[in-house]
């Protein structure tokens, strides 16, 4: 979050955690769409959905996955416009899940005005998922993030780590799009082994015992692969970085 923003804009950020702030929204967002057939925001804007979709798609060529029938699976799916994407450049087992009843109405709309009624969607709460199949990719764009807004942000993270390693198939790939997080931040957080966070807690001397069982209770799942690079760069006090990182990780064994 950034430093700049007031006390005020901290309490509004933090009801992006909230389920009722996304059933609101979704629901607002339906109405508009009945409306003036606005179909909704595209989180983090359309240059960053067309950019990861693009991305995704070397990455896959890349490991010779050329294969358009592969599953993929869009957590926290809002408006389904990223599987949208991906249908209309020829995938054809996609699915959304949100655990926003009011996302999965919307995008239900949003998929018949656009004859992709083949994408599948389900209202599922990643945290204690119930979806039974698994998959060959997984791509999040912002819902991270949002996990990371919930109360006891540690606890749900982790819960999000085992939830889309558990529904990765062998070898599959997460691709995590963030603004809360740098490319090193998750990195860090999602192929540091248990033995590594062991060592880290046990060189701080300041760290309780109840922050040292946060540090360690995240096994080694996933393994890094490659981020975006052709993000717009700034620099803010001496540090260069982009607004938004895009990171893919295999799921290993």
């Amino acid at each position: 979050m950034d430093a700049s923003h007031t006390e005020g804009e901290e309490e509004d950020d933090c009801e992006l955690g909230k389920r009722e702030f996304w059933d609101n929204t979704y629901a607002r967002e339906l109405q508009n769409l009945h409306l003036n057939g606005d179909e909704g925001e595209v989180w983090f804007g359309e240059e960053v959905m067309h950019t990861m979709v693009d991305w995704l798609l070397f990455l896959l060529s890349q490991q010779q996955k050329n294969d358009k029938s592969i599953a993929i699976l869009d957590v926290g799916t809002g408006n389904a416009l990223l599987p949208l994407q991906l249908a209309k450049l020829g995938y054809s087992n996609l699915t959304g899940s949100d655990y926003s009843a009011q996302s999965i109405a919307l995008s239900q709309h949003i998929l018949q005005k656009h004859g992709q009624t083949h994408i599948k969607l389900l209202e599922d709460d990643l945290l204690q998922t119930c979806l039974t199949s698994s998959f060959d990719v997984i791509t999040d764009k912002g819902t991270l993030d949002a996990v990371g807004l919930m109360q006891d942000p540690d606890m749900n993270r982790a819960k999000y780590q085992q939830s889309v390693w558990s529904l990765l198939k062998s070898s599959g790939l997460l691709v995590i799009t963030s603004c809360n997080s740098t490319k090193d931040e998750l990195c860090e957080e999602f192929c540091q082994s248990t033995e590594d966070r062991l060592i880290d807690a046990a060189s701080c001397p300041d760290i309780d015992s109840h922050a040292q069982q946060k540090h360690t209770v995240q096994p080694h799942l996933f393994l890094y692969v490659d981020h975006v690079r052709t993000y717009p760069k700034f620099k803010f006090a001496g540090i260069e970085g982009t607004k938004v990182c895009t990171v893919a990780f295999r799921k290993l064994p």
